[in-house]
């Protein structure tokens, strides 16, 4: 990774506890290019460690199924959205809108511009309508985890 030194990967396999995943995607491209090329080669300790602090509370929310703290980690993202939300005109508004239909958080999922929100298990397709009727020209989708993840083949 990133011509440094091969390291063995480590990964723990969980699964999230029950809830809705709404996905709205705007019709505008975000080209990843775009977006990597907004965030800083590095941040100041000052902002690094309540970003760190900040991303291991919402690891430990979604692993205990506390939905409450991981929403609200969620909402103060420091390490991207703060760099690439001002490449998305509606962003705000999205997350507002997830809120509003009762989602616990939501956020940019990857690089954007798609916005991913989590809801109480039931509220999804509110939710979905909701973000429809808000953005008519964008797609949205009420979509599941992958509870298997990554395969690898050989042969």
């Amino acid at each position: 990774m990133g011509g440094g030194p091969v390291v063995p990967v480590t990964f723990v396999r969980v699964h999230l506890p029950p809830a809705d995943i709404v996905l709205c995607i705007p019709e505008y491209p975000l080209p990843t290019v775009t977006a990597r090329a907004v965030l800083p080669e590095s941040l100041p300790y000052g902002n690094a460690v309540p970003a760190s602090a900040r991303a291991n509370v919402l690891v430990a929310g979604l692993l205990s199924g506390d939905w409450l703290a991981a929403g609200e980690m969620m909402r103060g993202d420091l390490f991207h959205e703060p760099f690439r939300a001002p490449l998305m005109p509606d962003f705000a508004r999205m997350r507002e809108v997830a809120l509003a239909n009762g989602a616990y958080g939501a956020a940019l999922s990857g690089a954007g511009p798609t916005v991913i929100a989590f809801a109480p298990s039931g509220r999804g397709p509110a939710l979905r309508q909701a973000f429809q009727e808000a953005f008519p020209s964008f797609e949205t989708r009420l979509v599941s985890e992958d509870r298997q993840g990554a395969v690898v083949v050989r042969g």
